[in-house]
């Protein structure tokens, strides 16, 4: 059986692999859809992955008989609410004009 609060932190990490997949996902279909396959690709990787290391995390806590707790991926994974990104600093040409 898991210490309660190890059992909690597994199931943060959880949490914040599969948020991580999903964001990774998404950035993936955002390249696809701008015909940027290998980026997009790269991503699809890394997707995987985190997929990946959140199956590891679960069947670890399955094994010890704890219980995975799946939270709403609404949230970063530190439970804060996730903001708008902000738009890129455009970058001028900052010579003097003749």
């Amino acid at each position: 059986m898991l210490n309660t609060e190890v059992e909690k932190a597994l199931n943060a990490q959880i949490n914040a692999e599969f948020w991580s997949a999903y964001l990774y996902l998404s950035m993936s279909m955002h390249f696809a859809n701008k015909g940027f396959s290998g980026i997009a690709n790269w991503f699809q990787i890394q997707f995987k992955e985190e997929q990946d290391h959140a199956t590891i995390l679960m069947n670890y806590v399955n094994a010890r008989d704890g219980k995975v707790t799946l939270e709403s991926q609404r949230s970063t994974p530190n439970g804060a609410a996730r903001s708008k990104p902000s738009r890129p600093h455009s970058h001028t040409n900052r010579k003097s004009q003749p």
